[in-house]
């Protein structure tokens, strides 16, 4: 340790609600109220009564703060520290993704895999969040693989890693 040199330490608490100012700041001002009287934001896949499927904000206390709506159902959600862009993944096997930003100050983006594939519902996005990683299957060659979406030019499908083996699920990054 550097002489002089002062050692912070920050709790889960403070580091989760700093983490999430991206989030927050971008929130309309009725969101804003509700966020301010909660400690925890959690999204979840929801089915509506109507048969419709979407992504809610949802406070500690169970309230609502904001939905997006989605073509069918999801499964995993990824969320770029960097950039605050959320990312649902279609309940598998589905074929699409749709990328959008909380705060509602960008369109949502709807992505699908290329033909013959699919996702497993999970991915995670590069700690830059430049990179979207997807857990995807290839049927025609009866492998796993990692797809990679380029986050900063409209998720555009820039590769792919194999994952050496079938069934490709959750992944960490």
């Amino acid at each position: 340790m550097i002489s002089g040199a002062r050692r912070t330490l920050i709790d889960r608490r403070s580091f989760i609600k700093a983490a999430g100012v991206s989030f927050l700041t971008a929130l309309a001002p009725r969101s804003l109220y509700a966020l301010e009287r909660t400690d925890a934001v959690f999204a979840s896949a929801f089915r509506a009564r109507d048969g419709s499927y979407g992504i809610a904000t949802v406070s500690e206390g169970g309230g609502i703060i904001d939905r997006v709506t989605l073509p069918a159902r999801a499964h995993g959600m990824a969320t770029s520290r960097a950039t605050g862009m959320t990312v649902a993944f279609a309940r598998r096997p589905g074929t699409f993704f749709m990328a959008f930003d909380p705060g509602g100050h960008r369109e949502p983006i709807v992505m699908h895999t290329p033909e013959n594939r699919h996702f497993y519902g999970h991915g995670q996005f590069s700690p830059d969040g430049s990179i979207l990683y997807a857990s995807e299957n290839d049927f025609d060659g009866n492998r796993g693989v990692i797809g990679l979406y380029d986050a900063r030019n409209g998720f555009i499908r820039i590769g792919e890693y194999d994952a050496h083996g079938v069934g490709t699920h959750d992944m960490t990054v």
